[in-house]
């Protein structure tokens, strides 16, 4: 994945992350240097992670007992920020589905050109498999602002007209 999705590149660490910080919660009390670095690197813009086996944790809301880990949180967390971060990927949604649209025509998908473009065919799916994992996962918060947004229940929650009423949003 390009650098773009530098966040689901490092999921399955993150999600190992979580969980070895509970076996030294003294980091997520009082070691807000390291939390904000942690949270910077792994939860910019990834706060519900897939756990394990369909386990799924909601930073904003599993964190909040802990002033370090909330803190670090609460730099990135913010209604102006996840906003954008939706946004970007309704955008990214919507750019798939128009690239897919072109390699679904009846004939399209020859064994030729699968073979000649896999490198295309390949890029499609991951940033496909990016933002479609970014929606399932951050549908999923337990936070009543950030869920709004997210799920856009409402209309004021998308400066971009093109974005309303499409499957990005709902």
């Amino acid at each position: 994945p390009n650098f773009d999705q530098r966040s689901t590149r490092l999921s399955r660490q993150a999600a190992m992350l979580y969980v070895i910080l509970f076996f030294d919660p003294n980091i997520l009390l009082n070691d807000e240097g390291l939390m904000r670095e942690i949270v910077d690197k792994f939860f910019n813009d990834n706060w519900v992670i897939a756990a394990y086996m369909g386990m799924t944790v909601d930073l904003s809301v599993d964190w909040m007992r802990f002033p370090a880990a909330k803190a670090a949180l609460d730099n990135v967390l913010q209604a102006a920020n996840v906003r954008r971060v939706h946004i970007s990927n309704a955008k990214l949604i919507g750019q798939c589905m128009a690239e897919l649209r072109g390699y679904l025509v009846t004939g399209i998908l020859t064994d030729t050109f699968v073979l000649d473009n896999t490198n295309d065919l390949l890029n499609c799916m991951r940033r496909c498999n990016v933002a479609i994992r970014w929606r399932i996962l951050h549908r999923r918060t337990r936070n009543k602002e950030f869920h709004d947004i997210i799920c856009a229940t409402n209309a004021k929650n998308t400066s971009d007209p093109k974005l309303e009423g499409g499957f990005a949003i709902h």
